[in-house]
């Protein structure tokens, strides 16, 4: 599915709200995000890109600031507290020296979200979808179960 999601204009009109995703821009990330307080996982998915995310993930990550209130502050809030996150990574080459800089990234936002990290999985060797084999499927599915319990 297509979605059309603009990146973050940092107005911070969203730090007003703290029982609702308070953006105030019209696109379909702000739909989006409003599942997500309700959902039980949030399980994320990039290719690698040059040691990092997709630049439509990262903008939609961007997006999260508005699930978030009172950041680094004794009142800090976040609609996805104690919700569990979890994040795929396929990859052209190996995982050494790869995909760990948005494993640490993934912790970081984890965090922000006051989420509990699901750990990741990285499926080494892959760059297209039809180039999953049946075990590399069965293997991601497993992961999904795993931090879903």
């Amino acid at each position: 599915v297509d979605h059309k999601i603009k990146g973050c204009k940092g107005c911070f009109t969203c730090k007003r709200f703290i029982d609702k995703v308070g953006c105030p821009q019209k696109d379909d990330a702000v739909e989006l995000l409003e599942t997500l307080p309700t959902s039980d996982v949030v399980l994320y998915a990039t290719p690698n890109y040059f040691w990092g995310m997709s630049a439509q993930l990262k903008t939609f990550i961007d997006r999260h600031c508005s699930l978030v209130v009172g950041f680094g502050t004794e009142n800090w809030q976040s609609l996805m507290d104690g919700k569990t996150v979890g994040l795929i990574i396929t990859c052209e080459d190996g995982i050494e020296h790869n995909t760990d800089l948005i494993e640490d990234f993934f912790k970081r936002f984890a965090e922000y979200l006051k989420c509990k990290h699901g750990g990741s999985l990285t499926i080494p060797f892959t760059t297209t979808p039809d180039a999953l084999s049946d075990t590399v499927k069965n293997q991601a599915i497993e992961y999904a179960r795993q931090i879903s319990f």
